[in-house]
């Protein structure tokens, strides 16, 4: 036998009996560091950072209970519900002791959709609550499953479909905003490509903390999303940096910027040309010293914002307020927007549509089913307060968190974030359709063109067996597009008014509409002009008075396409009088059917106080109203008002009266 054989083998063994106790040692050191990280993050709630320690302390200490049970807290914030549920679950059957093991038990069936196990646990842990707070934030929970239960019962026409993985990851994408007809996505983005890497403390790299917010950006390219990016350095940092809103014109966008020195504010940026300018914080009232103000809404004009903040007199927690534009920078007269929007729960990420008289925002409280819902208010009557939010059900909403909702431009579609299961990662981007409230079954929708060519509308929805107005809706001005979401069961009658034409009526009946339906009706308006231009398609035109009194008065009328109408004093009179108007040159900014929203708007251009005179103007004809901003003797001066108008309100015309 050679010796030699047997001398490794032995040499390894009193290498291994040497050194085992040093590496049981270094072993140990290293589950207790890990522990510490662990429970350094999970006590200041860093769940989604602690998920990773959990996981893998509870397979190296597999006896010690407590790691098990956190790794299945840590799941629910994850978004994993089966294995929060099995995880937690099987550390309750262990030991039914563990610190708020019920309810997190009951937060963890219930993202699971278990809502009886889920009441069973809540009540369990009521009953062993002594702390007022808590036992509010627990019947809040029983709220969730009990709206749960009834939501999910109910049958919508909504769709939801994840954005696809070029623009979602197993990182966090949330706050989409779309623009340039919807062609193009902004959105916060928070995972490995986020500037700064990973950190504990803002701007210190630290593997055991965690990713900042930077904006992203994505271009549709044929029927497929481009890969994001960032979209400027001027605007991510190594602290938090997230995309709250656009402007209507897509000029500025809104951000939320949060870092050490203060809870978080609001900022803005402006675009010029494909840059975007340094932000700076908004002035006025909005930002306040020592609270957080994030997710914003503003208003077509400009001069309105929404805006959440977890201030002080709220309701609880964050509470959704508007603001005021003083001058052109600072926002002031901040008001809350009351119980019928705000909870004692988080309420955040208001979008306002594009006619202003719907809100959504998402809400912790009210009868969400769970985590954060979507909702929507409606704009009062008077203009001013909102309606009791309702809440958009499922699919829509989940029992994760379901936030940032905001339709397209056409309103046939949303955009928001979900950590729902079956995602990419955390937080994904998610599209909606049609995206409207669940009663509205029926969508009318259309194109409405000038001389073939695009052109801004009123479309006035009415109905054919009763006087009420339903609603006056917008077409786009850039494109001439259209989307109207209508409940079923109505008789409808549609008038389209493109301002200095008569107008032209569609009708529908939707009476027997028992399911989802769409209906498309695009209407062609000619000018006299293009009539006289086409006989071969018209006939002989005769040359209108309007057409006259253009070509008379001014030729620049026809190039900027200042359309006049001509018509008789006798035809039409002030509000709440019968007496007939003054003669003149009458510029008109809006033209509705629905005389509530003809003193809306008359209500907020008044606000501006930078037109000579803001009166509403009554056809007696038509049944229109309209809205005016100044009586001129003279054309020329006319025309110069209504292209000072136009920055604002695109199909501003004039009436002349006689």
């Amino acid at each position: 036998m050679n010796s030699n054989k047997l001398y490794f083998p032995i040499l390894f063994l009193a290498f291994v009996a040497i050194f085992q106790p040093f590496i049981c040692f270094a072993q140990s050191a290293n589950v207790k560091t890990m522990e510490s990280h662990a429970k350094t993050l999970f006590d200041k709630r860093e769940y989604e950072q602690a998920f990773d320690y959990y996981m893998k302390l509870k397979e190296l200490r597999p006896k010690k209970n407590v790691f098990k049970y956190r790794a299945g807290v840590c799941a629910i914030y994850k978004g994993d519900a089966p294995l929060a549920v099995a995880l937690i679950k099987s550390a309750y059957d262990v030991n039914p002791s563990l610190v708020d093991v019920n309810f997190f038990l009951g937060r963890a069936y219930l993202l699971n959709n278990s809502y009886d196990e889920a009441v069973e646990q809540f009540n369990l842990q009521m009953a062993k609550e002594t702390d007022p707070t808590e036992k509010l934030k627990l019947k809040q929970y029983l709220v969730n499953c009990l709206s749960a239960k009834a939501i999910s019962a109910t049958i919508t026409n909504n769709k939801v479909i994840n954005a696809g993985t070029n623009l979602n990851s197993a990182a966090e994408e949330f706050a989409p905003m779309l623009y340039n007809n919807d062609m193009n996505i902004i959105f916060t983005y928070k995972g490995l490509k986020s500037t700064g890497g990973k950190s504990y403390t803002f701007g210190k790299t630290d593997s055991a903390g965690f990713y900042h917010e930077d904006i992203f950006q994505s271009s549709l390219v044929g029927s497929k999303w481009s890969l994001p990016h960032g979209l400027s350095t001027n605007l991510n940092t190594v602290d938090h940096d997230a995309a709250t809103s656009l402007s209507p014109d897509s000029r500025v966008l809104y951000l939320y910027r949060g870092g050490s020195s203060d809870g978080g504010d609001i900022y803005w940026s402006k675009r010029l040309g494909k840059y975007w300018t340094v932000p700076d914080k908004l002035k006025g009232d909005i930002n306040k010293a020592g609270s957080w103000e994030g997710s914003v809404a503003i208003s077509k004009d400009g001069h309105t914002i929404y805006f959440s903040s977890n201030r002080m007199n709220g309701f609880g927690g964050k509470d959704i307020y508007s603001a005021e534009l003083e001058g052109d920078t600072a926002f002031v007269n901040v008001k809350n927007l009351g119980t019928n929007v705000n909870t004692p729960y988080d309420d955040d990420a208001p979008f306002l549509t594009n006619n202003e008289s719907t809100l959504y925002f998402s809400s912790r409280g009210h009868n969400s089913i769970g985590g954060y819902d979507v909702f929507f208010s409606a704009l009062g009557s008077d203009g001013v307060s909102w309606e009791l939010a309702q809440n958009m059900a499922s699919p829509i909403n989940s029992t994760a968190d379901d936030i940032y909702y905001q339709s397209s431009k056409d309103g046939y579609s949303a955009v928001y974030s979900s950590n729902r299961a079956g995602g990419n990662g955390m937080m994904d981007l998610y599209f909606a359709t049609p995206g409207v409230p669940a009663a509205d079954l029926l969508t009318i929708f259309g194109k409405v063109t000038l001389d073939g060519k695009p052109v801004g509308a009123t479309v006035t929805v009415a109905y054919n067996n009763k006087k009420d107005i339903q609603g006056d809706y917008n077409a786009s001005a850039e494109n001439g597009r259209y989307t109207i979401n209508l409940p079923k069961g109505e008789d409808y009658k549609l008038f389209y008014l493109v301002n200095g034409l008569d107008d032209f009526s569609k009708t529908y009946d939707a009476t027997q509409v028992k399911t989802y339906t769409t209906h498309e009706i695009n209407v062609e308006f000619f000018s006299d002009e293009y009539k006289m231009k086409h006989p071969e398609k018209f006939g002989k035109v005769n040359v209108s008075d309007s057409l006259k009194i253009m070509k008379e008065q001014n030729a620049t009328v026809m190039i900027d396409s200042i359309r006049t109408v001509k018509d008789l004093v006798s035809n039409f009179n002030f509000e709440n009088s019968t007496a007939p108007v003054d003669t003149g040159f009458y510029v008109v900014v809006g033209t509705f059917k629905n005389l509530d929203y003809a003193k809306r708007m008359e209500a907020k251009v008044k606000l501006k106080k930078q037109y000579p005179k803001v009166q509403l103007v009554y056809n007696n004809k038509s049944g229109f109203t309209h809205v005016t901003v100044g009586r001129l003797t003279y054309m020329e001066d006319a025309i110069i008002l209504t292209k000072e108008a136009r920055k604002e309100y695109l199909d501003s015309w004039v009436q002349s009266l006689r």
